[in-house]
């Protein structure tokens, strides 16, 4: 905060000296700072925010006499906050529960994944031309991907997803990986699975990659998996379940936060409104990587390329089946074959790294 004198200076002498010494003897920590100007400067006194990182300042140039009133009218709004798994959540409201009771039962479900303790290795954004509630709509189900996305009934348990409401404010979504969708006519073989859990191409499981006797797909790909995503992690991997090596789960947290815990498909979502165009909305993407347990400093695993899109897709475009000629959004970073949308609309393997 910057206060700055407009007054008598035989008043504001005497004033000055007790504010000194009010602040000395309240260890209050303030400094003199002078505001450059046009023409020359102005003096002021700087009150440093607590805490690391950039702060708001406010500016007041009225007399000292009048601070203590302007302070109490026009201060900033203040919001409740809390912390929880590494993000901050802030609620404009004085009332209603704690963050702890608002969140339960996500931080017992989450307390053996430590998301705190991973790092962002992919921020994507996109704009899309409808409100932030209809957008995300599109990812609370799995009805869709029958028409959708016809290309992962080979692979994805998508009409028997499991849906649970633990609370008004947190709900799951658990999607296996690596089965047949009951809406396939002739269901696959445990091989043929397997095949096509890395979009078909054997050559990028490396040799020797077969189901065994009294194997499954999705034990020998979780096998798999759990090796390449550790070396290229830099993590031990060996305590975590198949399900989380390979499957889509995912809580989603009123109103408007996705969380995807799982390894294969570490995922984050987040829908706001486009300030500035009530008629659009932006969508966000973050993958949170384990962080190296070996110390490897996290920026020489991130590699991501990203290309602007000025213009979203229209759906009316798409489902007419015409080539867009607008750019989509390119991410180099895996995501899941499990049939989560990615914000090209496209899905994509999941054993590349980060890029």
């Amino acid at each position: 905060m910057l206060l700055r004198g407009a007054f008598n200076l035989s008043y504001a002498d005497g004033y000055i000296r007790n504010l000194y010494t009010g602040e000395d003897l309240g260890k209050i920590n303030r400094e003199r700072v002078e505001i450059p100007l046009a023409k020359g400067t102005m003096p002021a006194l700087y009150t440093r925010a607590e805490g690391p990182g950039p702060h708001p300042v406010v500016v007041y140039c009225n007399g000292l006499d009048s601070c203590k009133e302007l302070l109490y009218w026009s201060r900033l709004p203040e919001a409740r906050v809390g912390h929880w798994g590494g993000f901050v959540f802030i609620n404009p409201s004085p009332d209603g529960p704690s963050l702890e009771e608002f969140l339960a039962p996500l931080p017992e479900h989450f307390k053996d994944w430590d998301i705190a303790n991973r790092y962002v290795a992919v921020h994507v954004a996109k704009e899309l031309p409808c409100n932030w509630k209809t957008a995300q709509e599109a990812f609370l189900e799995s009805y869709h991907v029958l028409e959708t996305h016809p290309q992962l009934l080979k692979g994805v348990g998508d009409a028997n997803v499991q849906y649970d409401c633990h609370s008004d404010h947190v709900t799951r979504f658990y999607a296996a990986s690596g089965v047949n969708s009951p809406h396939l006519a002739n269901p696959l073989s445990e091989e043929e699975l397997l095949a096509t859990m890395i979009l078909g191409d054997k050559d990028s499981r490396g040799q020797g990659l077969t189901v065994g006797p009294g194997e499954t797909a999705r034990t020998v790909m979780a096998r798999h998996l759990r090796k390449v995503m550790g070396e290229a992690y830099r993590c031990d991997l060996s305590h975590v379940s198949d399900s989380e090596i390979l499957d889509c789960f995912s809580y989603t947290v009123f109103p408007n936060c996705f969380l995807f815990p799982g390894i294969s498909l570490p995922m984050v979502y987040r829908f706001r409104p486009n300030p500035d165009n009530h008629r659009e909305s932006l969508y966000e993407v973050m993958f949170l990587r384990p962080r190296p347990t070996d110390g490897t400093p996290v920026a020489r695993l991130i590699a991501v390329s990203l290309r602007k899109v000025p213009e979203p897709m229209r759906i009316s475009r798409a489902a007419a089946g015409e080539r867009s000629t607008t750019p989509e959004t390119t991410v180099g970073a895996p995501a899941s074959s499990s049939g989560s949308d990615s914000p090209s609309g496209d899905s994509v393997s999941t054993p590349s790294v980060g890029g």
